[in-house]
Parts: C-alpha cells; sequence; structure tokens
C-alpha cells in the first residue's frame, strides 16, 4: 500500500514538472514594477484597509478606458 502511495506521488510530481516547464510567459518585455504604495489600517473589527497609489496612472487610464 505505502509502495503504490509512492508511486502515485513520484507520478504526480512528473507530471507537475512536465505541466511547469511547458508553460511560457505570455509577453517575454513584461517589467512588473510598481511604486511603492502605503497601507493605511482604518479599522481592525471590521477590517478596513486604505491602499494609496496601489495602482499606477497607466494602470487607472487603462481601466477607465475599458470600461
Amino acid at each position: 500500500m505505502i509502495r503504490r502511495i509512492v508511486h502515485l506521488l513520484a507520478a504526480l510530481a512528473l507530471m507537475c514538472r512536465a505541466a511547469a516547464a511547458a508553460q511560457t510567459p505570455l509577453v517575454d518585455d513584461y517589467d512588473c514594477s510598481h511604486p511603492p504604495y502605503k497601507v493605511h489600517m482604518v479599522s481592525k473589527s471590521p477590517l478596513v484597509i486604505y491602499i494609496t497609489d496601489f495602482l499606477t496612472q497607466a494602470e487607472r487610464d487603462h481601466l477607465v478606458e475599458a470600461s
């Protein structure tokens, strides 16, 4: 029984490695860089957090254009 579980886990690990190797990035030149943002905790109960500068200006413009 334990031997069978070990074999199944090994097969699962091989499948996971194969799936990860097959993935490619959508865009090669994408750079995910964000300016620092500030987090302000307004309340702990209920949890209310306000984040300033979370989106860049380009991201805000894109969301406005897409909506």
